[in-house]
C-alpha cells in the first residue's frame, strides 16, 4: 500500500485531485491511503513528529509553510518520499532540483495529463522496490547494473553486452549462458542464444516480433514467441 499526502490550501483542488487518484488506483488496482490536509502547518507536525508517507503531493505556494518549505524538512528524515509540487505559475520549477522533486505539475493540468503522470509514479515506486544488483568486475572496472534498469542483453563476439534504461551500454567477457545463471531472476528470461530480455520493458510482441519500451524491435522464432508469452502471463 502505498501511503500518499495531499496538501493544498484550496480544499475544491484538493478533492478533485483526491478524485482523480481514486479513480487511477482503482482502474489499476493499486492500493492506497489518502491524506488530505488543507493546512500546511498541520502536515509540518505529522513530519516532525517522523509520521512520514510514501508520496507528498504538495501545493508550492501556501500560507505558513510552502510546499519548498515541507520538501526540506522531508529532506531531513531518511525516507526516500516521493515529492511532487503542485503550482498555477511556472515561476517554482527550478526550487524544486535541490530537493530531488519527482515532477513539477502545474493545477491546469486535465485528467489525462495526471493518468500519464501517475503511470510514471507508480512505474517509479515499483522500481525503486527492487535494489537486485548485477556486478561485473574484472582488472579493469568495477560496475553495479541494478536489475530493473537492464532493457536487454545481447552477445557481441564473446562479449556479453548490456543496454540500460538510461540509454548506456556495458560489456562483460562471458558467455550469455553464464550471465543469465548470474542473474538468477525470472523477469530477465534467456530467449535464446543471442539474447536476454527483460520482460518487464516488453511493450508488445506480434507473430515474430518483439517490441520494447525503447523502440528496439527483436525478431525471433515463434516458439521463444510463446516461451515469452508465457513468462509474460507468470509476471503479471
Amino acid at each position: 500500500m502505498h501511503k500518499i499526502a495531499l496538501c493544498d490550501n484550496n480544499p475544491n483542488y484538493l478533492q478533485h485531485l483526491e478524485a482523480i487518484i481514486k479513480s487511477y488506483c482503482q482502474k489499476k488496482g493499486i492500493f492506497i491511503y489518502l491524506q488530505l490536509f488543507t493546512d500546511s502547518d498541520a502536515l509540518m507536525d505529522y513530519i516532525e513528529e517522523k509520521n512520514m508517507f510514501d508520496i507528498y503531493i504538495l501545493e508550492v505556494d501556501m500560507p505558513c509553510y510552502s510546499g519548498i518549505d515541507i520538501a526540506r524538512k522531508i529532506r531531513e528524515h531518511p525516507s526516500p518520499a516521493i515529492i511532487i509540487f503542485l503550482s498555477s505559475h511556472t515561476g517554482y520549477a527550478i526550487d524544486g532540483y535541490d530537493l530531488d522533486v519527482f515532477r513539477y505539475v502545474l493545477k491546469c493540468s486535465t485528467s489525462q495529463q495526471w493518468n500519464k503522470i501517475l503511470d510514471d509514479l507508480f512505474t517509479h515506486t515499483d522500481r525503486l522496490k527492487d535494489n537486485r544488483v548485477y556486478i561485473i568486475s574484472n582488472h579493469r572496472k568495477y560496475i553495479k547494473l541494478y536489475l530493473k534498469d537492464i532493457i536487454y542483453i545481447y552477445k557481441d563476439n564473446k562479449n556479453a553486452v548490456f543496454v540500460l534504461q538510461n540509454g548506456q551500454k556495458e560489456t562483460e567477457r562471458k558467455t550469455l549462458k553464464n550471465v543469465h545463471q548470474d542473474l538468477n531472476c525470472k523477469n530477465l528470461i534467456l530467449l535464446d542464444r543471442g539474447i536476454i530480455l527483460n520482460i518487464q520493458y516488453v511493450k508488445s510482441i506480434t507473430d515474430c516480433e518483439i517490441e520494447l519500451d525503447n523502440t528496439v524491435k527483436i525478431t525471433t522464432s515463434k516458439l521463444h514467441i510463446d516461451q515469452l508469452k508465457r513468462s509474460l502471463l507468470e509476471f503479471s
